[in-house]
């Protein structure tokens, strides 16, 4: 009934990507003045062993970053990297896919 061990070997794919995760940063003052600020998805594993390799493993999904600050006194320096992207720098901004701003203290 049963193969010999080689012939019941298979590979694995590679493992899934973890999520990017959440950062939430709530003052009235918010200064960024270089560095980056990241939620991104880590990527997926690459192959498995080579006998029946079942594939990369897939992406983690894009984290989420929200900012509660105020805009009239918050800078974010264009040497700074946020990822997901802001829409419109400091001032308020809620779309997909990138960081959400809200109005400190909301």
């Amino acid at each position: 009934a049963g193969g010999s061990a080689s012939q019941c070997h298979h590979g694995g794919g590679g493992g899934g990507g973890g999520a990017g995760g959440v950062i939430y940063l709530a003052s009235p003052m918010l200064r960024i003045d270089g560095g980056t600020l990241s939620a991104i998805a880590g990527g997926g594993g690459p192959d498995g062993a080579p006998v029946g390799s079942r594939g990369h493993g897939g992406n983690g999904g894009l984290g989420r970053i929200r900012l509660s600050i105020d805009s009239s006194l918050s800078v974010i320096n264009s040497n700074a990297s946020v990822r997901p992207p802001l829409v419109n720098n400091v001032k308020p901004a809620s779309q997909a896919g990138s960081t959400y701003v809200g109005n400190w203290p909301n």
